[in-house]
């Protein structure tokens, strides 16, 4: 490609590109607090109330919304409720500023999942505008080439090389989004122009057409951009939110666990300890559901077998209350909300579980949790050690350092 390109249309290419460079990198350090700021102001005009202090990864106070108001349930922590949506094809009539078609679905999981999916998402946005600056350095640079080229008799041969470019930028992993199809739709006009233009008698204007196309491809991602800052403003809000009731949890359940430890040790290294494996057993129990409609008598049995390795608690009545059910001839069991049940109950054991949340932390790379993460296996292994005293010690210090 570099072999058809004039210096004069690749400085134009370059200069057009840092300007937009630099516009977009300006926009990327200041849409974001400003998208914050604006939500923030909003809702404490509404309702001052509803403005509280979070935290972020490095453990400082942020500005941000309740959980609430921010569609997020988490009353429970094994059960999390978070909204997200779901973009749908626009359609070849869809315009910029028109309404986007979504599909609104609601996950349920545990705090530590919540608060990683939120994480999951900047970074997921950060990777696609790296991506996405990369191909817009190409799309400019063609788009110069195509310029030129329409400002004369485009040769067949460099018309074909840069339809050639052009295809490998289409080819590119999409990150699903409506703006991100409609630049894709722009991209894929430009490069029937072009190949209708190495044998068409009018090249020059196909070209320009093309031109026109790619162009238009280029506005879409810059408006994606713009969109991604929006999305990643919310998910910001609710990490910080999200955060403080995590570690609310946290403080309270280490310190339930450090008072256990020395008052009764025998119970509560058994209680402990045996979280991680009910947990699993729980899970082992969902994949081992049968597959289609006669799936309820090998369930009885399966329930039966798990209800009796657990000590009693509301995780026990959960599923000796799904076991009535399935006995009740009446009962109309939808096998999703069952095995929804039975998931339920198996984050409500994972999330009494040091080792499981040691791991969920590490996954979330919250710097000031490292310590906590340490105290977490430190205090594990104590209470396997038989020494209750000193698993009563480091579960203390997780209270102090969160």
């Amino acid at each position: 490609m570099s072999s058809a390109r004039t210096p004069a249309s690749s400085q134009l290419a370059l200069d057009f590109h840092k300007c937009s460079q630099d516009a977009r990198e300006k926009y990327a350090r200041t849409a974001a607090p400003a998208i914050l700021g604006r939500l923030i102001r909003q809702q404490r005009e509404r309702n001052e109330k509803n403005v509280i202090f979070g935290r972020d990864s490095d453990q400082k106070r942020r500005l941000t919304l309740r959980l609430g108001v921010l569609g997020v349930s988490a009353y429970d922590v094994a059960d999390v409720t978070v909204p997200r949506t779901y973009e749908l094809h626009p359609g070849e009539k869809f315009r910029a500023g028109d309404r986007i078609n979504r599909i609104h679905v609601i996950s349920h999981m545990d705090i530590f999942h919540a608060i990683r999916q939120m994480q999951h998402i900047v970074e997921t946005h950060d990777k696609e505008r790296k991506e996405a600056d990369h191909n817009l350095l190409l799309m400019e640079d063609i788009n110069a080439i195509m310029i030129e080229l329409s400002c004369g008799r485009p040769d067949p041969d460099r018309i074909r090389e840069v339809r050639v470019e052009l295809e490998s930028i289409l080819n590119d992993r999409q990150f699903i989004s409506v703006y991100n199809q409609k630049a894709k739709d722009g991209l894929s006009s430009a490069v029937r122009f072009l190949k209708h233009a190495e044998t068409s008698m009018r090249a020059a204007f196909d070209v320009s057409a093309g031109s026109a196309s790619l162009s238009s491809a280029r506005l879409w991602k810059l408006w994606r951009f713009g969109q991604m800052e929006k999305i990643d403003a919310f998910a910001h809000l609710r990490e910080f939110s999200m955060r403080i009731r995590r570690d609310r949890y946290l403080r309270t359940l280490f310190s339930d666990y450090a008072q256990s430890a020395r008052q009764s040790p025998d119970s509560a290294r058994e209680a402990i300890l045996a979280n991680n494996r009910n947990a699993r057993e729980a899970t082992n129990l969902i994949a081992a559901i049968p597959k289609g409609k006669d799936w309820k008598e090998e369930a009885k049995m399966l329930l039966d077998k798990a209800i009796s390795g657990l000590p009693e608690g509301k995780e026990k009545g959960l599923l000796e209350f799904e076991r009535s059910r399935l006995e009740n001839p009446e009962a109309r069991i939808r096998k999703m909300q069952f095995l929804a049940s039975l998931r339920y109950v198996s984050r409500s054991l994972l999330v009494r579980d040091p080792i499981y949340i040691a791991n969920e932390l590490k996954n979330t790379k919250d710097k000031y949790m490292k310590n906590v993460i340490r105290f977490m296996r430190k205090g594990v292994e104590a209470l396997a050690e038989n020494k209750p005293e000193l698993a009563a010690w480091y579960f203390e210090r997780i209270c102090q350092s969160i």
